[in-house]
């Protein structure tokens, strides 16, 4: 997603900042989750503004097997009426938006058997966290 979305992120002339840990195991799930990260990062670049800045983390979380992937922008912000209603087909905030792609990119994650959840504050930006089972918790 980040290849992708790259010369959209230079264009803008946004920062971004990346930080995979490298001991997180691999994840169960679809292939259509590159969809949900392409969604949550092309979010984040329309939140923020030129020179706005962009953070995409991966960590294991601890005494869980699972990975959790934090999306965080620095831009405007989600009112707290709205927040609870992003995942709502239709329901945007962005001019010409449809209001689909985050309600699609939680249900891609929950049949992997993760999570999609958000957190925002006014004037400070928004997290996007996706967390999903690791691999090995198959085994």
């Amino acid at each position: 997603a980040l290849r992708d979305l790259a010369p959209s992120i230079e264009r803008r002339q946004v920062e971004l900042a990346v930080d995979l840990e490298e001991a997180a195991p691999p994840v169960r799930a679809g292939s259509a989750l590159g969809q949900v990260f392409d969604c949550l990062i092309g979010n984040a670049l329309e939140a923020v503004s030129k020179g706005g800045r962009i953070d995409v983390s991966t960590r294991r979380r601890r005494g869980r097997a699972e990975v959790e992937v934090k999306i965080a922008d620095n831009g405007p912000g989600i009112m707290r009426e709205n927040l609870g209603q992003l995942f709502r087909p239709y329901f945007t905030t962005k001019r010409g938006g449809l209001g689909l792609g985050l309600g699609l990119s939680r249900r891609i994650v929950a049949r992997s058997g993760g999570t999609l959840s958000l957190e925002s504050q006014v004037g400070r930006g928004t997290t996007a966290i996706v967390r999903l089972p690791a691999a090995e918790a198959d085994a």
